[in-house]
């Protein structure tokens, strides 16, 4: 499984940390603790394995390992680390899950590809 990582980390929620309400991000975070609210990163999101989140996100890119109850919108490539557990729709133009992770919800992958597959008659 390909490996994507940060370019630059601008914001951590540290483990014993707790974040109620919205985070507006240029750059990329890493959350280790709790939030409550709404998450927005224009770039790199990493949710290490022991957070919890409970709001909706959206972001570039993005690894989750921890536990998120709410909606993930990623403009790329998300990977659900087999440590994950997701409940809510994730929409993502490449989705990784990796075996053991914990999904609950809906997927739509936006894809170019898509649109070219031929009707059946």
């Amino acid at each position: 499984m390909k490996k994507i990582k940060p370019n630059n980390l601008n914001t951590i929620i540290g483990k014993g940390t707790k974040v109620v309400g919205e985070i507006y991000t240029n750059g990329s975070i890493r959350i280790d603790g709790e939030v409550e609210g709404k998450i927005e990163s224009k770039g790199f999101l990493t949710v290490g394995p022991t957070a919890k989140i409970k709001a909706d996100i959206k972001a570039k890119e993005g690894v989750i390992a921890g536990i998120i109850h709410g909606n993930i919108n990623v403009e790329n490539s998300l990977i659900l680390q087999k440590s994950s557990q997701i409940r809510g729709d994730v929409i993502a133009k490449v989705l990784d899950i990796e075996k053991g992770a914990k999904f609950d919800g809906k997927c739509q992958m936006e894809s170019e590809i898509i649109e070219n597959i031929p009707s059946e008659k």
